[in-house]
C-alpha cells in the first residue's frame, strides 16, 4: 500500500519478483504472466494449469502462443486495492495505464461530496472505478471501441458495476444536457507532429493541447454550481511556464471559473524528442520520415526549451488563473546541461543496441541525428561511435562511406588493432589489393604488440595475392 500510494509501479513489480517464491505454483504463473510480463515455457504453464485452462485463456486471447513459448497479451496492475487490466491485441488502441493515471488518482478528491461523476478519455476506466468508493454514480466516456470494452471488464472485476458505467463515444457528446459534480479526465496530450503515426491513447496534437482545448471549453456546461473539473496534462513551455496558460486564461475570462494549474514535473525538449521518437520507431518502424527531425521541428515553430506536466483544476469563480510551479528559473541552465548530457547518452546508447541487434540501417539513422545533436550543444564523439559506424557501412557493403568512418575512428585512436582489420575487409572487397595488404599488415603488427599472440590465419600477403 505505501508503493502503491507512491506510484512506483516500477518499485512495486521488483519487490514481487523477490517475494513470490514462496507462492503457490499457479498464483505465482499467474503474476509472472500477468503482472510482470514473462514469457514461460509451454510445458511449464501446461503442467501448472492443465491443458483445458490454457486452451481457453489461449482462444479469449488473454494469452499468447509464440513458439515454444507464452507470453500475455495482457497485463493486470494493482493499485489501492483495486485491479486494473491494461494493454491489448492492437497497440495502437490499447487500454494504457501509467504515471500520469497514477498522479491523477492520486489528487482524486475523495471526501469531496460527488453525486455523479464524469470521465473523460477513460481509458481503463480507473479514475472512474477509485471514485466508486465515494460517489454514487460515475459514468465513464472512451472513445476505443476496444478500450471501453477493456474500461467495463475492470468495472466488473473490481465490483463496481452498480456504480460506473462505460459509454463509447466522443467526450461530451454521449452525455449531452447533463451535469456532474465533478469531471476529471487524462487525455491524450503527448506534442506529436500531424506527419507522424502516433498510439491514439497518447496522441495530443502538435502542441499537446487539442484534446485539451475541447474538454476545457465546454467544461463549464456539465458542471454543477459547486462542480469541480480536474484533469493531468502536458503542454510545450519555455524556461518561464507552460504554453497552456494562454488557453486556460482565455478560458478563465470567458466561462468565468477560477483555475489552478499546479506545475510537476518539466523535461528538457530532447528529452522528450528522443522518448516520443523511440515510441514512434519500436510501433511504427516502417517510416518515411525521421521521428526526430519532425519532432523537433515541431519544439523549433513554438519556440519551446520543455514539456511540461500539470494538474489543472476548475471551479465557477471570478476568472482568475493561478500557477504554482515546483521549478526554481534560476536551475534551469544546469538542468539543460544535464538533460543534454543525458540525451546524448540515450542516443548513443540506442545506437550500440541497433549495432548489437544488426539493424544497421536503422544505427547510422540514428548516427545522423547524434551529428546533429553534437553540432547543436559542441558535443565530442568516442572512437567507438566511429567504428560501429564504420562496420555498419561495411556490413551494408557501403566500402567508401565506411573507410571514411573508420579512418576517422584511426586518427582518435591510432593503436587499434581492429580498426585496420575492418578497414582491410573494405579494401579486399573493393579490389584494392595493395591497399588491404598495408592495413592487414598493420593490424598484425599491433596485434602481435598488444596481445603478443597471433594465429597463422593473420598472414600480411596471403589474402591479396589469394584474391
Amino acid at each position: 500500500m505505501l508503493l502503491d500510494q507512491m506510484c512506483y509501479d516500477i518499485v512495486t513489480q521488483n519487490v514481487t519478483m523477490m517475494s513470490i517464491k514462496s507462492l503457490p505454483k499457479k498464483t505465482k504463473l499467474f503474476i509472472q504472466l500477468f503482472y510482470l510480463g514473462k514469457r514461460l515455457h509451454v510445458v511449464n504453464v501446461k503442467n501448472t494449469l492443465g491443458c483445458k485452462i490454457l486452451d481457453n485463456l489461449l482462444k479469449l486471447n488473454l494469452l499468447i502462443a509464440d513458439g515454444n513459448n507464452i507470453n500475455s497479451n495482457y497485463k493486470i496492475t494493482p493499485f489501492n486495492n483495486f485491479y486494473f487490466l491494461s494493454g491489448g491485441s492492437i497497440f495502437e488502441n490499447s487500454a494504457y495505464i501509467g504515471s500520469d493515471s497514477f498522479y491523477l488518482a492520486k489528487h482524486l478528491p475523495f471526501n469531496f461530496n460527488a453525486t455523479k461523476v464524469l470521465d473523460l478519455c477513460s481509458g481503463t476506466g480507473i479514475q472512474a472505478i477509485l471514485l466508486a468508493r465515494s460517489a454514487k454514480k460515475i459514468i465513464g466516456v472512451e472513445l476505443s471501441r476496444e478500450v471501453a470494452n477493456i474500461a467495463r471488464f475492470n468495472v466488473v472485476l473490481n465490483n463496481v458495476e452498480n456504480k460506473v458505467k462505460i459509454l463509447q463515444g466522443d467526450l461530451y457528446e454521449v452525455v449531452k444536457n447533463k451535469k456532474f459534480d465533478l469531471v476529471v479526465s487524462n487525455p491524450p496530450f503527448v506534442p506529436v507532429p500531424d506527419t507522424l503515426p502516433y498510439v491514439l491513447w497518447g496522441k495530443g496534437g502538435e502542441d499537446g493541447l487539442l484534446i485539451q482545448k475541447k474538454i476545457f471549453t465546454n467544461i463549464n456546461d456539465y458542471m454543477t454550481k459547486n462542480g469541480i473539473g480536474l484533469t493531468v496534462g502536458m503542454s510545450l513551455g519555455d524556461r518561464r511556464s507552460p504554453f497552456i496558460l494562454d488557453l486556460l486564461n482565455k478560458t478563465a475570462k470567458k466561462e468565468k471559473l477560477d483555475i489552478d494549474i499546479l506545475v510537476y514535473n518539466r523535461n528538457h525538449k530532447w528529452e522528450q524528442i528522443l522518448r516520443r521518437s523511440w515510441d514512434v520507431l519500436a510501433t511504427f518502424p516502417n517510416q518515411k520520415r525521421n521521428p526526430f527531425e519532425e519532432f523537433d521541428r515541431i519544439y523549433n515553430q513554438a519556440d519551446a526549451e520543455y514539456t511540461y506536466c500539470y494538474l489543472v483544476r476548475l471551479r465557477r469563480g471570478k476568472g482568475k488563473v493561478a500557477l504554482i510551479n515546483l521549478f526554481d528559473k534560476e536551475n534551469s541552465r544546469k538542468e539543460t546541461e544535464i538533460s543534454e548530457k543525458t540525451s546524448l547518452e540515450s542516443l548513443h546508447s540506442s545506437f550500440v543496441n541497433c549495432f548489437i541487434n544488426r539493424q544497421y540501417n536503422k544505427a547510422i539513422s540514428i548516427y545522423k541525428n547524434m551529428e546533429r545533436f553534437s553540432k547543436v550543444f559542441g558535443l565530442k564523439y568516442r572512437r567507438d561511435v566511429f567504428f560501429i559506424l564504420g562496420v555498419s557501412y561495411e556490413r551494408l557493403r557501403r566500402y567508401k562511406k565506411a573507410i571514411i568512418e573508420l579512418r576517422k575512428a584511426e586518427m582518435i585512436n591510432p593503436e587499434e588493432a581492429q580498426i585496420n582489420f575492418s578497414l582491410f575487409k573494405c579494401y579486399r572487397n573493393i579490389c584494392q589489393i595493395e591497399q588491404a595488404d598495408r592495413e592487414l599488415k598493420k593490424g598484425v603488427l599491433k596485434f602481435k604488440k598488444y596481445k603478443q599472440t597471433v594465429t597463422k590465419n593473420y598472414s600480411p600477403f596471403f589474402y591479396g595475392k589469394r584474391l
